[in-house]
């Protein structure tokens, strides 16, 4: 009896120590041992890759989009507080001079005007333009482009007391943007002016054309919304 427990334990000891593995009969009364330990099955390295979604070059992009108008209507916005500025400063100036006594009165204005008229109408019979020479649409001749600001030309061109008062502010605008543009300007006057006058000839007379279209550009708007300030 104590010899049959003793061979059991003898065999379970030994299938323990073979990871499990148990002995079956075979005909010829040896033993053959098989591996009881359960096959892990091992996990499928190959992963399911989901599609990467194609973007579309010929498709518009809303957010690109957005940036452009959102740009636009910054630089409309700068260019408004930029002429608002100039119209300002204009303004300080000009109660600087009336504090000082210098304000122009009606005959000085009407005959700035005139002097104006005057240099366009002898314009071509100059054979050489200087920079004092040009009729500039200000009442205070400027000296530089940065002193043609656009308070200063909106004063010129709408004051009461402008040769043709009967004129709407459109029509004195194109007036005087058929003398200074630079498709009439660059062609009959600039190739008169001095050399020593051309390039800031050249960048003054941009300026005013510049000043011009955006007094235009305002009557047009006035116009459409019905005020009728620019006339």
């Amino acid at each position: 009896m104590w010899s049959s427990a003793s061979s059991q334990a003898s065999a379970s000891a030994s299938q323990a120590a073979s990871g499990g593995a148990r002995s079956t009969a075979t005909p010829n009364g040896k033993p053959q041992w098989t591996n009881a330990t359960p096959t892990t099955p091992q996990a499928s390295t190959s992963s399911t890759s989901k599609p990467t979604p194609r973007t579309s070059a010929s498709q518009p992009n809303p957010a690109s989009s957005n940036a452009d108008d959102w740009a636009r209507r910054q630089q409309k916005q700068a260019e408004e507080q930029f002429r608002k500025m100039q119209e300002l400063l204009e303004r300080e100036r000009l109660a600087k001079e009336q504090k000082a006594g210098r304000v122009l009165s009606k005959e000085d204005v009407a005959r700035i005007y005139q002097t104006h008229e005057q240099q366009w109408s002898k314009m071509s019979s100059h054979s050489e333009i200087t920079w004092d020479l040009l009729p500039w649409p200000m009442f205070k001749k400027p000296n530089s482009a940065e002193e043609i600001t656009s308070g200063a030309v909106d004063a010129y061109i709408m004051s009461p007391l402008y040769p043709e008062a009967d004129k709407s502010t459109k029509d004195r605008v194109r007036q005087h943007l058929r003398r200074w543009h630079e498709d009439h300007f660059n062609q009959k006057v600039l190739p008169k002016v001095n050399e020593g006058d051309r390039e800031r000839v050249k960048a003054a007379a941009g300026t005013v054309t510049r000043n011009l279209n955006s007094l235009l550009e305002r009557a047009n708007e006035s116009k459409k919304a019905g005020s009728g300030v620019f006339g």
